[in-house]
């Protein structure tokens, strides 16, 4: 049983009991719409790491077809002179 003061204080009790109601339940609205962007925010972290590795793998790739296109220029250089040197004489080319 409780004790007279709470009942006095009978309808301030009910109030205090649904606005604590109410604060629990959008307390569990705040709970479950924290878990969304939770949720959301480990999908946007995945799919840019997907971004990123994807891109690093570009990166990768691109420094190879420069490096292999060096060589390419490097060879096709050679290629000019060799072919120059059978058109001209050797004296007349300066590399």
């Amino acid at each position: 049983m409780c004790s007279p003061i709470f009942s006095l204080s009978y309808p301030y009790s009910l109030f205090a009991i649904r606005y604590s109601l109410f604060a629990i339940r959008y307390s569990l609205f705040a709970i479950r719409y924290s878990l969304f962007a939770i949720r959301y925010s480990l999908f946007a972290i995945r799919y840019s790491l997907f971004a990123i590795r994807y891109s690093l793998f570009a990166i990768r790739y691109s420094l190879f077809a420069i490096r292999y296109s060096l060589f390419a220029i490097r060879y096709s250089l050679f290629a000019i002179r060799y072919s120059a040197c059978s058109i001209f004489p050797i004296s007349t080319i300066k590399f």
